[in-house]
């Protein structure tokens, strides 16, 4: 999973998540993460629904234009207008009804 910094069990949880036959899915980012950090939701997202985020869809924030972010800095605090880009095996729920 890149450079990111996981602990033990995090690395093994992903190496359990079928990866290899999952699907890139794009969903509102959980009402449960705005205003935390990536990596909060990085985490919870695969302890909770088996999920990988990879990256983020931002629309316009201080002036910019809509823009696809791929791995986010830990430290990116999210916001409502943000989506994430997950990588799973089945289709999520839309990030406003995803119970965790």
């Amino acid at each position: 999973m890149g450079n990111i910094n996981m602990s033990y069990k995090l690395r093994k949880q992903c190496s359990q998540l079928r990866l290899n036959s999952c699907t890139l899915f794009i969903m509102n980012v959980p009402v449960k993460f705005i205003d935390k950090n990536f990596s909060f939701m990085f985490e919870m997202l695969i302890t909770d629904s088996k999920m990988v985020a990879i990256g983020l869809y931002r629309e316009k924030v201080k002036g910019t234009s809509k823009y696809v972010f791929i791995k986010p800095q830990p430290d990116t605090k999210l916001s409502a207008k943000d989506k994430v880009f997950v990588l799973s095996y089945k289709q999520p729920k839309n990030g406003k009804d995803l119970s965790l």
